[in-house]
């Protein structure tokens, strides 16, 4: 699969080496080659639920969260 790329684009085909990494344009989130296959980042969800709720723990988790979907490291689910 290729990304960012038109059909008319010229560029010699080769397969992927391991470790590289693209941004898919679809949702910013950046994929990485592992010698088969791409790998999407890890998808999680903000905390929920459970008997004990600490608000700025989970406001704290939110942002973080936020901030790791920004940089194409996390997809948020």
């Amino acid at each position: 699969m290729r990304y960012g790329l038109s059909a008319a684009d010229d560029l010699p085909r080769r397969a992927p080496r391991a470790g590289i990494a693209v941004v898919r344009l679809g949702d910013g989130a950046r994929l990485r080659f592992d010698h088969r296959e791409w790998v999407a980042p890890a998808t999680i969800v903000t905390p929920s639920g459970g008997s004990t709720i600490d608000a700025e723990a989970r406001s704290a988790l939110a942002t973080l969260i936020l901030h790791l979907e920004a940089q194409g490291l996390l997809i948020s689910g």
